[in-house]
């Protein structure tokens, strides 16, 4: 993946490929911290095509010459695959990522969703799994912070008795 920076007259000022010499990596969204510090999420699989996913945040540092990493941290679980996934930052500069999890190993089970919570260096403060009533669920790929500093997710679910399809926050 590529991020990059445009000016006012919508001119690249500096950029930057993100790649690693082992996974496929696709940068999936970016947030700004309050002291305008640049974080992204990024999808990393073995292969494009390769239904097994983990995420990764990163924090960036802007300068008028280049972007650098200042550091990395994966996301990842050995039944779960992260799909869906969202960033935002809250008022006191704290990191939510929130995913909905795909069993590894069939592909298609999709009945719970995941939320962590990491400080500016990438240390993970607390993640939860949370299940979904039914199944086949799917997280909407954004979330926000309110202005009461709560974390608001919406996704749907798909009831696999029924196959009524619902759209739930929370």
């Amino acid at each position: 993946g590529f991020v990059g920076v445009l000016d006012n007259a919508g001119t690249f000022t500096v950029k930057r490929k993100i790649a690693s010499s082992t996974l496929n990596e696709k940068v999936i969204g970016s947030a700004l911290s309050s002291t305008n510090e640049l974080y992204l999420l990024l999808e990393t699989s073995v292969t494009a095509n390769a239904a097994d996913k983990s995420i990764v945040l990163a924090k960036t540092t802007v300068g008028t010459q280049a972007i650098s990493i200042d550091w990395i941290k994966e996301v990842s679980n050995n039944v779960y695959s992260f799909l869906d996934a969202s960033i935002a930052i809250d008022e006191f500069d704290e990191i939510y990522l929130s995913a909905t999890l795909q069993l590894k190993s069939d592909d298609t089970t999709r009945d719970s969703f995941w939320v962590g919570k990491f400080n500016n260096t990438g240390t993970s403060l607390w993640s939860k799994r949370y299940v979904a009533p039914g199944r086949d669920i799917n997280l909407a790929p954004k979330t926000n912070v309110d202005i009461f500093n709560q974390l608001n997710i919406a996704y749907t679910r798909e009831d696999n008795t029924t196959n009524k399809l619902t759209v739930n926050s929370l």
